[in-house]
């Protein structure tokens, strides 16, 4: 969900395909209007084990950077660290972005009392998601 100085923008569709590719199209489409530095996913999809969030940064012709486990923006620029095993990986970027963000890095936090009645009163504009045909369709699904 990109955040701007707009508010907050959420797309809405009534059923997901699992074409990555129809939906980096239309996540590239959306962003066409700018007004964001980062555009943040998590590591995996829950719901289809799918990791396409590459496909969305390159659809956008915005960097991307991976799994990261530390971020700090100044000046316009990002700094990412990556784990890897046995070594870390330090990567810098320009703004905007598309970010994919590992375990770690967001610590779990609860929201204040005045900080929810706050967020109920930002507005968080839904428009429907422009998928077009999907490419991929699954047919049957069985357990191995």
């Amino acid at each position: 969900m990109p955040w701007g100085p707009r508010g907050r923008c959420s797309s809405k569709a009534e059923e997901v395909p699992f074409d990555g590719l129809a939906i980096a199209q239309a996540f590239a489409a959306e962003l066409k209007s700018g007004g964001y530095d980062l555009i943040l996913f998590g590591r995996m999809a829950t719901d289809t084990a799918n990791g396409r969030s590459t496909d969305d940064g390159g659809a956008a012709r915005l960097p991307c950077v991976t799994s990261i486990s530390h971020l700090e923006i100044a000046d316009g620029r990002g700094t990412a660290r990556r784990d890897l095993e046995g070594a870390a990986e330090t990567m810098q970027f320009p703004l905007p972005a598309v970010l994919t963000i590992d375990e770690g890095i967001a610590r779990p936090r609860l929201a204040s009392l005045k900080g929810i009645m706050a967020a109920k009163k930002k507005p968080l504009e839904v428009k429907p998601a422009q998928l077009g045909e999907p490419r991929l369709v699954v047919e049957s699904m069985a357990s191995a």
